[in-house]
Formats: C-alpha cells, structure tokens, sequence
C-alpha cells in the first residue's frame, strides 16, 4: 500500500486551475451555486490533504502466473529510496504555491 497524500494536495490544486479555467462552461453548464460548491471542494480538499487531515491510498495487486504468486520485490525500497528523492513537505499556503499552479489569489478569495 502506498500512501498518495502527498501527492493528492497538488493534484487537487491543479484540477482546480484547469476547472477555473473553464468557469464560464462550467457555471452555463451546471450553474453558478454547482460551480461555487466544487471550487470550494476543490480547495478544501486540497488543504485538508496537505495538512494531514484526510488520505488517500493505493494498492497495488498482483494477478498470479502460472500457478505462482506473481512476481514483486519483497520491499519497496525501490520506491522509498531518500538519498535522492526529497520528502514531501506541506505546500506553501502563504505563498507560492498560489502562483504555482496558476490560482489567483483574488479568485480563490473573492470568486
């Protein structure tokens, strides 16, 4: 099992980018109050993500091969190798991350 959360806060983020992006086809589609739920969602989620507050996981199965259980390293030090991936760290709420992924401050405030 391989924990996704801190990956999820950004992913959130840039789905939020690309939906405001698109607010007009959005709010003539689905409606202003629709459009106005699923940005705050949107944004909650991904601070709720990146504070702790909630996670999201993935498991990885194997299907068996010839009557033998499937080939898979029996750790995962492969993926979790920290002398040259950095760790996860919480977004810059304050600053930064805002212009990272393109969300400007007055609309995700005021919009």
């Amino acid at each position: 099992m391989e924990d996704l959360r801190p990956h999820y806060a950004l992913t959130l983020l840039h789905w939020m980018n690309r939906f405001e992006a698109r607010a007009e086809e959005v709010i003539e589609a689905a409606g202003a109050d629709c459009y106005r739920v699923w940005r705050l969602y949107l944004g909650g989620m991904a601070h709720a993500f990146d504070r702790g507050g909630l996670s999201v996981a993935q498991v990885l199965a194997y299907k068996p091969v010839a009557n033998r259980p499937a080939p898979r390293p029996w750790i995962r030090d492969h993926q979790y190798n920290f002398s040259h991936a950095p760790l996860a760290t919480a977004l810059e709420w304050e600053r930064g991350i805002r212009e990272h992924v393109g969300i400007n401050d007055a609309v995700l405030i005021h919009g």
